[in-house]
């Protein structure tokens, strides 16, 4: 498949009373297109027992590149440059082989391995390098282990090396004790590694006579070790089910571009290890059919995240962008950052799903979304809103032809404002009430 898509970047600025596109950041197109093809060959050589080989392969184009008019009257002098900062081209191969097999009548047992290739050239951000090559390498197992009707435990290992990255292993462990079928208790541990892109360790640009952005081929992968405990009860007696998950998340090394020295345009900013991060919640999920034809579901998450940053941080890079005792720097920066990690999920956040059948094939969907005010970015704020939608459906069949047509319409209560929203802003991310009607022919 293909998918192409023409987005605007830019800023406008201020030039006598009049607002114009800014010559360093003008109004431009932003083109991006992914083209992608997998291919999947499965044998099965019992109920259970089966192997499989996938191949994918993507890629990605982007370019919005403009010319910089520089400064021609400085000493000594800036000539106009090309700067596409998001312009890039990559190429993705992956293979990977998986076996399931059942080595006794009490065990199951998952394994395989892949292996990806990732080729990536940049003008601006990857300069005079060419096309950078990365490789990834992956072996995975996992043993589940049921020598009772009331237990079922589960034993996986991840090992990979990255070519960039290093070498890092995953493991996870879970239990569950069944007290009867329709009563569960599960415990559940794991750790897991995010490895930085190829800009992170190899970026190399300028921007004019700043040196932009450094990769460090030594920067640490973040690692997140969870803790969780849920329970699951699915009384079929009272077409009634809850899940609920407590749980404890400990990031390490949480990873944000920084400029390393604000009090020098020779040192490069570039993706530091900045903090620690614990976060403990509670979510679940309850669902209910009370009639043959209703169905209610209701879905609420509470989060508590706490971040600290490094030691290291300020002994390694004293004059970095988060230090706010330093001249020119912004003191709101530092908790701009803070408030990032510690807001990246909406604190608190509820789903209200109703799904009722209707005479003469039509179906009814509402559905309600609160959700807590949150961050995107380091730079802006999502306020909180609550917004309803409805869908009237109609499936029908015509001769052979089967499909469905619909009339939806989202955010009944209103607009509201997602990514960035502020009190009397212009710049807000408003979403204005919606309706449109589909169809869908199954072929």
């Amino acid at each position: 498949g293909q998918v192409s898509a023409v987005t605007q970047r830019g800023r406008l600025k201020l030039n006598s009373g009049i607002w114009q596109s800014n010559p360093t950041n003008p109004i431009r197109d932003f083109d991006q297109s992914n083209a992608y093809a997998q291919v999947l060959w499965r044998r099965i050589f019992s109920a259970g027992s089966e192997f499989s080989l996938r191949y994918a392969y993507s890629a990605d184009d982007g370019e919005e590149g403009f010319i910089n008019p520089g400064k021609p009257t400085d000493m000594p002098p800036l000539d106009p440059f090309n700067y596409d900062k998001w312009g890039a081209a990559g190429r993705r191969h992956e293979i990977e082989a998986q076996h399931i097999l059942r080595p006794s009548v009490t065990t199951r047992l998952a394994w395989g391995g892949s292996w990806r290739h990732d080729a990536v050239s940049a003008v601006t951000t990857l300069v005079d390098q060419g096309e950078v090559k990365r490789d990834v390498e992956r072996v995975f197992g996992n043993l589940e282990w049921k020598p009772a009707e009331w237990f079922t435990g589960n034993l996986g290992l991840a090992a990979e090396h990255d070519s960039m990255a290093g070498s890092n292993l995953s493991p996870r462990l879970s239990a569950a004790y069944h007290f009867n079928a329709e009563n569960t208790v599960r415990f559940g541990a794991s750790r897991a590694y995010r490895t930085g892109s190829v800009i992170d360790y190899r970026g190399d640009w300028t921007n004019g006579a700043k040196q932009q952005f450094s990769g460090d081929p030594n920067m640490p992968s973040e690692s997140m070790d969870t803790l969780e405990l849920g329970y699951l009860g699915d009384w079929r007696k009272w077409r009634m089910s809850l899940d609920v998950r407590v749980f404890q998340e400990k990031v390490h090394n949480r990873l944000l571009v920084l400029d390393r020295d604000i009090l020098s345009n020779v040192i490069a900013d570039g993706m530091l290890p900045i903090q620690d991060i614990q976060m403990r919640g509670v979510e679940y999920q309850w669902r209910w059919q009370p009639l043959s034809g209703t169905r209610l579901q209701l879905n609420q998450a509470f989060i508590d995240t706490n971040a600290e940053y490094l030691d290291a941080l300020l002994a390694d890079y004293p004059n970095n962008s988060l230090t706010t005792l330093l001249p020119g720097n912004d003191p709101d920066k530092a908790m701009n950052a803070l408030d990032l990690s510690e807001r990246g999920a909406p604190r608190r956040a509820t789903s209200v799903l109703l799904f009722q059948k209707l005479p003469l094939g039509f179906e009814f969907t509402a559905a309600g979304y609160w959700q807590d005010k949150m961050k995107w970015s380091v730079n802006t704020w999502a306020d909180k809103y609550r917004r309803f939608d409805a869908r009237l459906g109609y499936r029908f069949r015509w001769g052979a032809q089967r499909g469905e047509i619909a009339y939806v319409a989202q955010s009944l209560n209103g607009a509201h404002a997602e990514y960035k929203a502020y009190p009397s802003d212009l710049a807000s991310r408003v979403i204005d009430r919606r309706q449109w009607l589909s169809l869908r022919l199954d072929f």
